[in-house]
């Protein structure tokens, strides 16, 4: 499955003060994207979930915090481009990515598999690797859905989220149907692509509403990062997208809005400086004295 699917799809594949950071191309972020040495390799390794497997890439470290990147739709941890290497020796935290259920070397899994099931898999993957239990959640496009739910699961042990141009249940509920139209259909899946695809779409409702129901009521740090250019192709997409994510912002004291100014959807790849930077806002705020 390409990136451009993935990016256009986002399924076949994300009484306080809401502060705003515009980044533009070109300038200093406020903590700069760069190489800094680190005392291990990442580790890419399969494990067990439940008789299936699952891609863990780990890159560990001796600060006593996790940060655990959920991929889009129907992107691979690859997509995170340097950013993961970078937070790593950045931070010193332990940073995890990895490959949903089809995707890389992950098992496609059963038919009956849903996005709540994909969730407990990895909480228990993260609990078999030893990975610090405080841990931060970084979410683009589908996987902000995924992350929003994740934090309600196990809420004691998620510090603070990350949303990098995150699908989101405000903007589902803005724009109706609109979003199962950028999906295609298959009567009958030929290849475990299609498979993931179609499991995908059939399982979006039930995530979205629960996401809807858990969202507005989180109280942890939230950055959220909205790209600086439009990339919907329809009339009134764009402002419902950027709309969704200032409201996402504005819900609750503790939440950040971040433009990535030159962006499009795959930040990672457009502002790699605007992602790492959110994420060490994220980590800060879940890490300072209270």
């Amino acid at each position: 499955m390409t990136r451009a699917l993935a990016a256009l799809l986002l399924l076949a594949f994300d009484p306080g003060r809401t502060l705003e950071f515009v980044l533009t191309p070109g300038s200093d972020p406020p903590l700069a994207l760069q190489a800094v040495p680190r005392d291990s390799s990442p580790a890419d390794t399969l494990i067990d979930v439940g008789g299936r497997s699952l891609e863990v890439m780990i890159r560990r470290g001796k600060e006593p915090v996790a940060i655990v990147f959920e991929n889009g739709g129907g992107a691979t941890f690859v997509d995170w481009e340097a950013v993961p290497d970078s937070i790593a020796a950045r931070t010193g935290a332990t940073v995890v990515t990895y490959n949903r259920a089809g995707l890389g070397r992950s098992d496609l899994g059963p038919e009956t598999l849903t996005p709540v099931d994909e969730i407990r898999a990895l909480i228990g993957a993260l609990d078999s690797l030893g990975v610090p239990e405080r841990r931060i959640l970084v979410g683009q496009s589908y996987g902000g859905l995924l992350v929003v739910v994740h934090a309600d699961l196990d809420p004691d042990r998620i510090a603070a989220l990350v949303l990098v141009e995150a699908m989101n249940s405000r903007f589902i509920r803005a724009t109706g149907e609109f979003i199962y139209s950028t999906v295609p259909s298959y009567s009958d899946p030929a290849d475990d692509s299609q498979r993931l695809i179609m499991r995908m779409t059939r399982t979006l409702e039930d995530l979205a509403a629960r996401a809807h129901a858990v969202e507005p009521a989180l109280r942890i740090p939230i950055v959220v990062i909205t790209a600086g250019e439009p990339w919907w192709w329809k009339e009134g997409i764009p402002e419902a997208w950027s709309r969704s994510h200032t409201d996402i912002a504005a819900a609750a004291p503790g939440r950040e809005l971040i433009v990535a100014e030159g962006s499009r959807h795959h930040v990672a790849a457009d502002r790699p400086d605007v992602v790492v930077d959110a994420i060490l806002r994220a980590y800060r705020a879940a890490t300072q004295p209270d």
